[in-house]
């Protein structure tokens, strides 16, 4: 898959999207979705799939129950961790946007914005500078 150029671009199957995109994305159950590219808008993951983002997610980001996200690249923008939803941010990889935390997150790469919810898992070398921590 090159472009999401419909309005919700459902994802079904294994798919890699590569380029600059736009539009929702849905990655359904059972599929993975792998974004290599610049991605502008939501992307919500289903229970029993997977997101790797290596590119650039500029939009808002919703993790299911029994869905996974793993962030080697960066995401600019609200992320929502639902109960058993799992997140980490890998080495090398960045989340700018505030997280709403109700599942896991696991942070081994940089977290820049608060976390709400479940206190997240900060492993040693990672890199945490949310707002509420900034002195001015």
């Amino acid at each position: 898959m090159n472009e999401a150029e419909s309005p919700i671009a459902r994802i079904t199957s294994d798919s890699d999207l590569t380029g600059e995109t736009r539009g929702a994305i849905v990655v359904e159950s059972r599929s993975t979705l792998m974004l290599w590219g610049v991605h502008t808008g939501p992307i919500d993951v289903e229970g029993g799939s997977l997101l790797v983002v290596r590119g650039t997610l500029n939009g808002a980001l919703s993790v299911a129950s029994l869905a996974t996200v793993e962030v080697f690249g960066t995401v600019i923008g609200p992320v929502d961790v639902k109960v058993a939803g799992t997140l980490v941010i890998d080495v090398g990889g960045v989340v700018q946007g505030e997280v709403a935390n109700y599942g896991s997150l696991t942070n081994r790469g940089t977290r820049s914005a608060d976390v709400t919810g479940r206190v997240p898992d900060d492993q040693p070398g990672s890199s945490v500078n949310p707002p509420s921590e900034r002195r001015g």
